[in-house]
């Protein structure tokens, strides 16, 4: 339904009409026209069963307290959750309601996570909430995708959630693009990524890093993951 310009009330009508014995929902609402009462009205008709939950608001106007009602729905037993707010207009006090509800998701265990707050003006507060969270998140993740593009969390940001990549993760997409991110906030990522990655997508690209810098960055990435999944 990606554009399709349904508004609020179109929304109210998909949303009451969603199964209760739902465990799987894909709702892509990219620029749709929503507004905060369409994102709370869709937040309140979550299925309490769903157990992988794929939600895509980019462009959506919203704010901290339609984050609040979002978090607060969550079903507690996701395994899969994708939320997708591209230049939704979050600050850093709405990405840290909903980071802190990932630490509530218990059973069964939620094992992938994709979060992209690209646009959004987060900063190195709302990244430090993400990476807060992710320290606390219950179960082991096996697959994270964070997108961070033009969010500016700098130097600061981009070394918290470094120090907050679980153990256990198999895949990471991080992307820091246009992020005001140093070589030294790019070393720490690399520095810290996980033994147990398989596949890495990591895009520093736009960030204020020196072509002598790239070379040294490109040196730490570890033999196991492909020299290409590197974007400086």
């Amino acid at each position: 339904m990606r554009g399709c310009n349904i508004g609020s009330l179109g929304v109210q009508a998909l949303a009451n009409r969603l199964p209760g014995s739902l465990a799987v929902l894909h709702l892509d609402l990219r620029d749709c026209g929503l507004g905060s009462e369409g994102v709370r009205t869709l937040a309140q008709k979550l299925p309490g069963n769903l157990e992988e939950l794929h939600l895509f608001l980019a462009g959506c106007r919203m704010n901290s307290k339609d984050a609040c009602i979002l978090a607060s729905h969550l079903p507690a037993q996701l395994t899969q959750l994708h939320l997708g707010f591209a230049g939704c207009g979050l600050n850093a006090d709405g990405v840290g309601v909903l980071a802190e509800s990932f630490t509530s998701l218990r059973q069964p265990k939620l094992t992938d996570l994709s979060l992209d707050f690209a646009w959004c003006n987060i900063g190195a507060e709302g990244a430090c909430a993400i990476a807060q969270a992710l320290m606390h998140v219950p179960g082991d993740l096996r697959s994270l995708k964070l997108g961070l593009g033009a969010c500016n969390v700098g130097r600061e940001g981009a070394c918290a959630l470094a120090d907050a990549l679980p153990d256990s993760l198999a895949r990471l997409h991080l992307d820091f693009s246009r992020c005001r991110i140093s070589a030294t906030g790019a070393r720490k990522v690399l520095q810290q990524l996980p033994g147990t990655l398989l596949q890495a997508h990591l895009d520093f690209r736009g960030c204020a890093i020196t072509v002598e810098e790239r070379k040294g960055l490109r040196d730490l990435l570890p033999e196991a993951l492909s020299p290409s999944c590197l974007l400086i």
